[in-house]
């Protein structure tokens, strides 16, 4: 292994052009302990990722301008996921369907000290943003950059810039105005804004900006068998109009290893009815409108088996390095990737 100084000088160069602004090499008795910091420009120039205070611990990487109140008072402070009725047990399994930057995943971590989580979130800026937030704050997460739906594919999606929940691979610009313009009218009206109408439709074109992505998609049930699952003890989804799709992408055997599901519909089409049909055979069901718009179309629909299962076994994912590897990865910095991982020690990341 090279010293140290060799060691830094190499992981510097490495790190030119990649979200890694520097990383600082210290030896802690026989472990290399690497201070990583980010190039909060090339953070914002090549994903549109900001960084700022956090009401949690760490800062918070995001995108769009509003989402972290809104989704802090939404799942911490009101508990949306769980409703008083959904359980979340120490040692729990979960997969969180629809990650954004990693709201779900945070509050989990807040929770609990032991458990085992899966996020997925198909946008790559969303996922950069929800991989730097597992590592800045310490989730035990395992993270993939892929959509599911109820086939395997590559799909469009659109993503939008400055709205990223509404992001989806059944974006419909009409029907996302539609519900934005409702929403930001019910808002503007609560502030008193002047020069109402063309505040309304500056604020609506600027949050509706967009672009489309191709991404990968499988099933649930693919995954749940390739990587040997045995249980679920929740299944999150918001998945911004995707959520029937995704449950059809669970075959029955798959359903009897899931103890509770919280979904958001989007009842467009029947949806609400539709995921109602593939639930109620096997779950007591609990449905909750969103009152907060008057012209809202969203449901939660709380699900869960008449007996939970008793956990026997703490289950845990401890290596957060991991996460950082999978930076390192992501970034196709096979040269930086190489120089840590061939160093031949442990080593441990702290986030500056």
């Amino acid at each position: 292994m090279a010293n140290l100084t060799e060691l830094q000088s190499a992981i510097d160069q490495a790190c030119e052009g990649s979200c890694f602004k520097k990383i600082d090499v210290t030896r802690v008795s026989d472990k290399i302990k690497l201070g990583v910091r980010f190039d909060e420009d090339f953070l914002l120039d090549k994903y549109r990722i900001k960084r700022n205070k956090w009401e949690l611990q760490g800062d918070l990487f995001y995108i769009s301008d509003g989402e972290p109140e809104y989704f802090y008072k939404d799942i911490f402070m009101n508990e949306s996921y769980l409703g008083d009725w959904l359980e979340l047990p120490e040692g729990a399994i979960i997969f969180d369907v629809g990650s954004n930057v990693g709201y779900f995943s945070m509050f989990v971590n807040a929770k609990l000290k032991n458990y085992t989580l899966y996020s997925f979130e198909p946008a790559p800026h969303l996922y950069k943003a929800l991989a730097l937030n597992c590592l800045n704050q310490g989730i035990r997460a395992n993270i993939y950059n892929c959509g599911l739906l109820d086939h395997t594919d590559v799909k469009s999606f659109t993503f939008y810039k400055n709205s990223s929940g509404l992001s989806s691979f059944y974006g419909d610009q009409e029907e996302e105005e539609q519900m934005l313009r409702a929403m930001l009218t019910e808002d503007l009206r609560r502030e008193n804004i002047e020069e109402f109408d063309i505040v309304l439709d500056e604020l609506t074109r600027y949050r509706l900006e967009s672009e489309q992505m191709s991404i990968p998609t499988l099933r649930l049930s693919d995954f749940i068998s390739q990587n040997g699952i045995k249980t679920i003890d929740l299944l999150k989804i918001d998945a911004e109009k995707s959520e029937y799709e995704i449950l059809r992408g669970v075959d029955e055997e798959h359903f009897e290893i899931i103890n509770q599901i919280v979904v958001e519909v989007h009842d467009i089409d029947d949806k609400l009815q539709k995921v109602k049909s593939i639930l109620e055979p096997g779950f007591d069901l609990k449905i909750m409108k969103d009152e907060n718009y008057k012209e809202n179309v969203m449901y939660t629909v709380y699900a869960k088996k008449s007996k939970l299962r008793k956990l026997k076994t703490i289950h845990s994912t401890d290596d957060i390095n991991n996460l950082f590897l999978k930076l390192l990865e992501d970034e196709e910095n096979n040269e930086l990737s190489n120089l840590i991982v061939d160093s031949g020690v442990d080593f441990s990341v702290t986030v500056y």
